[in-house]
């Protein structure tokens, strides 16, 4: 059986790092009045589809 107790913490910390540096990207574009550079549902897909992929 093999441990993956400390992978589960490298991918949480990760996941953590991502959501933060996107809630910054998200709040310096609303500060600057930046328009998304994709609509938001072709942007929801495409997060939908890297979270498949590193799952896989």
């Amino acid at each position: 059986m093999i441990d993956h107790s400390q992978n589960t913490g490298t991918h949480v910390t990760t996941y953590i790092h991502v959501l933060v540096a996107g809630t910054l990207i998200g709040a310096l574009y609303a500060l600057l009045h930046i328009r998304s550079p994709a609509p938001p549902p072709t942007a929801l897909a495409g997060l939908a589809a890297m979270l498949i992929g590193a799952t896989w």
